[in-house]
């Protein structure tokens, strides 16, 4: 019996929302419409990478402002720090390049030619545990691909893949243009989700915010209950309550609103 278990296991842990079953050892795919929907709201170019190397299986966890995102590679669904984190990305505007001066005795740091003629900068950095860190510049913005306990080779390869994937962009991240009520942020009644691609799922957050947990997930034509209204980073945001009783917190350009008039 021990023995039918253990696949058993593995089976269900691959169907995780964010789990994704890899090619290979050193290919596991990473899902870029599931690492959009988390970063939402900012206003840097995304770069993804479009594989993680050298693992078995990746979660994924992202982050958006709008100055810049963050995602984390992890070994679970449910990470939530460092520890399970294995690699990750980050891009920052206006973010600067590791300062020689500054690094440690145990530190390196090189120069490299990235993917696309891209000059960027190595450093191995270590602390607690070493992080291999590939960094570059484009249109303003500093990226950063890292991997913990990692070799060079394989940080060049998650740089490379973000590099080689493009600017990404979904219907999450191309919301639809504000209308004059959200703008005024101005009291409504009822409202329904919108978005361009019926079917990319819209985040509903503990607070007026794209940094605030998205703890429920709602749907282009779900219609929702109008609880409140604040601004936050330059957007109307409104508290809805769906049919289902669950509430949160969704940006003004995912909704049609209703006025009541």
């Amino acid at each position: 019996m021990p023995l039918l278990m253990k696949p058993l296991i593995v089976a269900i842990v691959s169907l995780s929302i964010f789990s994704v079953a890899p090619r290979s050892l050193a290919d596991v795919v990473v899902p870029i419409d599931q690492a959009l929907v988390q970063i939402e709201g900012t206003q840097v170019p995304i770069l993804i990478p479009s594989v993680v190397p050298n693992v078995r299986e990746t979660y994924v966890r992202g982050r958006g402002t709008i100055e810049g995102y963050s995602l984390d590679f992890s070994f679970t669904p449910t990470c939530d720090g460092t520890a399970c984190n294995y690699a990750w990305m980050t891009a920052e505007r206006g973010g600067a390049f590791f300062n020689p001066d500054e690094l440690g005795p145990r530190d390196t740091i090189a120069s490299v030619k990235l993917a696309k003629g891209i000059q960027g900068q190595f450093a191995n950095t270590c602390g607690a545990y070493c992080l291999a860190q590939v960094a570059w510049q484009s249109q303003g913005v500093l990226y950063r691909a890292v991997v913990k306990n990692g070799q060079k080779d394989v940080v060049l390869a998650l740089a490379n893949s973000a590099i080689l994937g493009g600017e990404r962009r979904n219907a999450a991240t191309r919301p639809v243009a504000q209308n004059d009520a959200a703008r005024k942020c101005q009291r409504l009644t009822r409202a329904w989700l919108t978005s361009e691609d019926r079917s990319t799922p819209i985040n509903v957050r503990d607070g007026a915010s794209t940094d605030s947990y998205a703890r429920h997930l709602g749907y282009a034509g779900d219609e929702v209950a109008v609880l409140n209204q604040k601004l936050g980073g330059g957007y109307c945001w409104y508290e809805v309550r769906f049919p289902s009783q669950a509430t949160g917190w969704v940006r003004g350009d995912f909704l049609t609103i209703d006025t009541g008039e």
